[in-house]
């Protein structure tokens, strides 16, 4: 005899799977959102301290450049007494012919500002030595005055560096007024500056150009996170400088993210490969999900062992049981547990049948 029980809990049990591989994949996905948003949180956090970690870079350079202008101030004022007494000589670029000249300290046809410049320059030139020794990413230090000539702190001049220092202050003449530290993305090959104007009574006399190598400074990031490109980005979103080679990227395959730094006019950016943000969490995606199938599929399974032990099979003896005394034949010898009054009533029932 079929039971309409039996045909029910093959339907529920078709259903159970599809409802256990949904819930679990519903849950697999809820978990991968979840930690794709934790992810993109730590790498938020981690693009402030690798902004933070720069700007401690660039923060030696800049008080650097600020120590050059109090020391200058200082130097020039010591300098007004002692520059017409000496007969030093000072090797000066001159910017316009490109050559380089030992200016005397006291020839007559200087003005006495000119003389206390030069001068100055004199007594600082053991600090345009130190720059590039003290600091790690500065190549070198430069003064360019407003009267036309450069000083490096040394004797001889590179004709390239010359040829190149000549062509970018001629393109990057700078406000007379402007106190303020200014930054140059492209300075001298692959390096770019700190200028650090001087004035004095007033009058701006020149300016302090520190060397910088930017590459150096994203490559020391780049060994904390290998797989992640770092960039310098000026404040129209041009690129500075970059810890891989300078080709086009594709934007629409990378995750930017920008962090305005503190000690410069730049932004640190990050790009990370989105195939590589989605896919490092795929396995992860798969093995939650994985989990949680198999978790609620033993489950099903011990509710199905336990329905049809206490359930099914119980209801099949049962139906034996009625379809022998039907016949007029003993009933079944072994009553399931729990089932004993139910039987005991359709024996009666049966009984008083034959009876009537």
């Amino acid at each position: 005899m079929l039971i309409p029980a039996y045909s029910d809990y093959r339907r529920t049990l078709k259903m159970g799977h599809i409802l256990i591989f949904c819930l679990s994949l519903l849950a697999a996905l809820v978990h991968y959102v979840l930690g794709l948003d934790n992810r993109l949180a730590q790498s938020r956090l981690q693009l402030s301290m690798l902004s933070m970690q720069l700007d401690s870079q660039f923060a030696p350079i800049v008080n650097y450049g600020q120590m050059m202008q109090n020391v200058a101030r200082l130097k020039w004022q010591l300098a007004q007494d002692s520059a017409a007494q000496t007969e030093a000589t000072l090797p000066i670029l001159r910017l316009a012919k490109q050559d380089l000249v030992s200016q005397p300290l006291a020839d007559s046809e200087l003005t006495a500002m000119q003389r206390a410049e030069l001068a100055m320059l004199q007594q600082l030139a053991p600090y345009f030595e130190l720059a590039a020794n003290s600091q790690p990413f500065v190549t070198g230090l430069y003064y360019v005055s407003e009267q036309g000539f450069a000083f490096h702190g040394q004797a001889k001049w590179s004709d390239y560096v010359a040829e190149s220092l000549a062509r970018w202050t001629e393109s990057s003449k700078e406000k007379t007024y402007d106190r303020h530290q200014t930054f140059y993305a492209n300075f001298l090959p692959e390096q770019s500056a700190l200028s650090q104007p001087l004035f004095i009574d007033e009058r701006k006399v020149g300016r302090f150009i520190l060397a910088v190598q930017l590459d150096p400074m994203l490559a020391a990031l780049q060994k904390i996170q290998t797989d992640t490109q770092f960039m310098l980005l000026d404040q129209t979103g041009e690129l500075v400088a970059s810890s891989h080679s300078r080709h086009t990227l594709q934007l629409d395959k990378h995750l930017l993210q920008v962090q305005r730094l503190n000690s410069a006019p730049w932004s640190l950016a990050v790009l990370e490969r989105k195939q590589t943000l989605l896919t490092s969490g795929a396995s992860r995606f798969i093995a939650v999900w994985l989990s949680y199938w198999v978790l609620l599929l033993v489950m099903l399974l011990l509710w199905q062992m336990r329905h049809r032990q206490k359930v099914l099979s119980p209801l099949h003896r049962l139906t034996l049981h009625v379809e022998r005394l039907a016949e007029a034949k003993t009933g079944v010898r072994h009553i399931p547990r729990g089932w004993e009054s139910l039987f005991t009533k359709i024996n009666e029932l049966t009984k008083r049948e034959s009876e009537g």
